[in-house]
């Protein structure tokens, strides 16, 4: 065993020397390491720490900037810019900007103005097409009511006119509401020429439908049939215009006596009363309290829904000339007014206070009663002139109430036959015909 352990301990020294040698060449401790066997690492930069290594504080300046040469490679700006030339890039940088604004701008410009051209263009032709439909409504509508003479020597009487400047006329194309009522030109032919003859007036009637009013409603055609009543009858004052569905209840009255003489007409005028309006209400319109009785040229009344054109008077006069040729305006034609007519007369009383100083406004039963029950401002009493058969077809009571009230009326008597009817009644006295007027104007109040 002694002799074993020097023998192990010589190996052992061995060993470590050839160890030692080993590790030398390897790692370049021996001198001639290299030579003989060359390490292929020997040399290389150890960059696994290069990244945290470069990597800059929040703080620090930017690297300059990097330029990429196209083949993966990059090159660094070599030298940051002058102040100078950051000036002037600066200048060049805001000239492109305005530049590019100018352009922008130019181009907006251009786009506004074709813009606008094509605007104007759209406008031109949709007035002018605007233009060509009004001119062909026009045409549709246009009413030629014609002119009539007014004598320069005309005088009106202020007792009123002689009896045959009196003309009673009435006008129908045969349609509208009137066909509800049975044999109507049966019944009021005779009803209105007699009266007519009675008194020495003149009964006139018109077919309305030779009349060129184009798709205007059947009721403006009253106003042509008014001018060619004047041109028929060169000697006629006034025109008492009567609808059709119309009674003269009570013959015996005289036209002078009971409105056209002036002392009269005076007496019945309602002064300071305040016009109705179409559909209810009351306008901001008041008749004059002090107008001349020598101005008065149209004679008309109302009812609740404003005046009602189915009875009313009109005196020749270059003021009714030019009134109908108002009147007449397609622009009231066309208008999509409730009362058609009736309006356009009111729009031009309220809206031209010369056209109201020629009117006068009268108690409604004075010339248009209406065939209501008890009703003292509009419904008929015995002794009225004459009962309007007014709106009965929204009922449909057309041909009942026309029935009934015909058979109520006084039949005219035959003139020269010695009856007492043949002499017309008296005029009123100012005092009774004042009352009167109070009384109706008070109720007409009292019920509106």
């Amino acid at each position: 065993m002694t002799r074993l352990i020097p023998k192990f301990a010589a190996v052992t020294v061995l060993v470590i020397i050839l160890f030692c040698y080993t590790f030398s060449s390897l790692y370049g401790r021996h001198p001639k390491a290299h030579a003989l066997d060359p390490d292929p690492l020997a040399g290389l930069k150890d960059e696994s720490l290069q990244g945290a290594s470069q990597q800059q504080p929040a703080h620090a300046v930017p690297p300059p900037f990097v330029v990429s040469s196209g083949n993966g490679a990059t090159q660094e700006q070599a030298k940051p810019a002058s102040p100078a030339q950051a000036v002037e890039e600066k200048q060049k940088i805001e000239e492109e900007k305005k530049r590019i604004e100018e352009e922008q701008r130019k181009a907006e410009e251009e786009r506004q103005r074709k813009e606008k051209e094509k605007q104007e263009k759209q406008d031109r032709e949709r007035k002018k097409e605007i233009r060509q439909k009004a001119i062909e409504e026009y045409k549709k509508i246009k009413i030629y009511p014609g002119t009539f003479d007014v004598p320069k020597d005309l005088v009106h009487d202020p007792q009123g006119p002689k009896p045959n400047e009196i003309v009673l006329l009435a006008a129908s194309d045969g349609k509208g509401h009137n066909g509800g009522i049975e044999n109507i030109l049966g019944d009021i032919t005779p009803n209105r020429q007699d009266y007519a003859a009675l008194h020495g007036y003149i009964y006139q009637f018109l077919n309305i439908s030779k009349y060129d009013i184009g798709s205007a409603h059947p009721v403006w055609a009253k106003l042509p049939a008014i001018v060619e009543t004047f041109n028929l009858h060169p000697q006629a004052k006034w025109i008492w215009w009567l609808d059709l569905d119309a009674i003269i209840m009570t013959p015996t009255v005289d036209l002078r006596t009971h409105i056209l003489a002036h002392d009269v007409l005076q007496q019945k005028m309602l002064k300071g009363h305040t016009f109705n309006k179409a559909g209810g209400g009351e306008l901001k319109l008041t008749t004059p309290t002090n107008q001349n009785i020598n101005n008065i040229d149209i004679i008309v009344s109302q009812d609740h829904n404003g005046l009602n054109a189915g009875s009313f008077w009109i005196r020749r006069s270059e003021f009714s000339r030019m009134f109908i040729d108002m009147w007449s305006d397609p622009m009231y034609v066309r208008e999509n007014w409730i009362a058609q007519e009736q309006d356009a007369m009111m729009h031009l009383i309220k809206e031209h206070p010369t056209v109201l100083e020629h009117v006068a406004l009268v108690p409604q039963r004075t010339i248009n009663s209406y065939p209501l029950k008890d009703h003292k401002v509009m419904g008929w009493y015995p002794g009225d002139l004459v009962v309007h058969i007014a709106g009965c077809w929204v009922e449909n009571k057309c041909n009942s109430q026309w029935v009934e009230y015909m058979a109520k009326r006084t039949p005219a008597p035959k003139p020269g036959n010695g009856n007492t009817a043949d002499v017309p009644a008296a005029p009123a006295t100012p005092d009774a015909a004042t009352a009167a007027s109070k009384r109706d104007a008070v109720a007409q109040e009292r019920d509106f």
